[in-house]
């Protein structure tokens, strides 16, 4: 089944503009935009990375640190699924070009990690409309596909074989697609119903007065892993600081009692 017809009108229209990128990127937003509705996602240009925001980078280099599209979810904000990086379609016949391209990717993807809500994040490069799938595996550490190792002096050619265009990278953009939203539901549901049992299980953990975490759009599941690896605040360091935006805070032991707790703040 081929794309709606907007979106090859659009294709169409750019097909033969092999020097002008900004004509190339109404045709992604609209790819974007069906794969991705935006009741639940929204399409984030020129996204600046948690580099760029904390390190006040500007002049020439940006570009190392502004992503030309990522796609987030609306609820929880600030929820970073895919990036995509566009690149003029001439461009791949630069044998140069692949080895920089790969390493902005790879850096991309290392910028993004402390955003991550869901196993995997996936990235995009594109010349033109022909393009290579990256992805980073939370439970592996890995991005796929490989560097370029000994064997291979430059990154293979063959990575962008897929055109977007064509059925077969249409129906690979739509496959990641649903792995991402699969990924989402499967999140989402198993923390609304295990709430109760997460808040029950902190307070006893802890003994103490940790109770209700006012954790509105936090991921919970980080102050849960902190507890169980022992990562804890102490007297002498009483507030620990967890990526989620939780602060573990160390409370002093109630009279008559032994040991001191966690509490909770956000």
């Amino acid at each position: 089944m081929p794309w709606p017809g907007h979106i090859q009108q659009e294709a169409w229209r750019v097909i033969f503009d092999n020097e002008a990128l900004n004509h190339h990127y109404p045709l992604y937003l609209d790819i974007l935009q069906e794969c991705f509705p935006p009741d639940l996602f929204r399409i984030c240009p020129y996204y600046a990375t948690p580099v760029a925001t904390t390190g006040g980078i500007s002049g020439p280099d940006d570009y190392l640190f502004t992503i030309p599209f990522v796609v987030e979810t609306r609820y929880p904000p600030d929820n970073p699924i895919l990036f995509l990086n566009v690149n003029v379609p001439d461009d791949i016949a630069q044998t140069s070009e692949w080895e920089e391209t790969d390493k902005l990717m790879r850096s991309y993807m290392l910028q993004m990690l402390k955003l991550m809500r869901i196993p995997k994040l996936y990235g995009i490069s594109a010349y033109g409309t022909q393009v290579c799938f990256y992805v980073y595996d939370k439970n592996t550490g890995d991005i796929s596909p490989p560097e370029a190792g000994a064997d291979s002096l430059v990154v293979p050619r063959e990575r962008w074989d897929l055109d977007l265009m064509h059925e077969e990278g249409r129906s690979e953009l739509l496959r990641v697609a649903q792995e991402i939203k699969d990924m989402l539901s499967c999140k989402n549901a198993y923390r609304r119903a295990s709430e109760t049992l997460k808040r029950a299980f902190i307070s006893q953990w802890t003994g103490s007065r940790l109770g209700v975490l006012h954790h509105v759009n936090k991921d919970v599941w980080e102050v849960v892993d902190a507890l169980e690896s022992g990562v804890v605040p102490t007297r002498e360091e009483p507030v620990l600081h967890l990526n989620c935006g939780v602060q573990l805070v160390w409370v002093e032991p109630v009279e008559g009692t032994s040991n001191g707790g966690h509490d909770a703040r956000v």
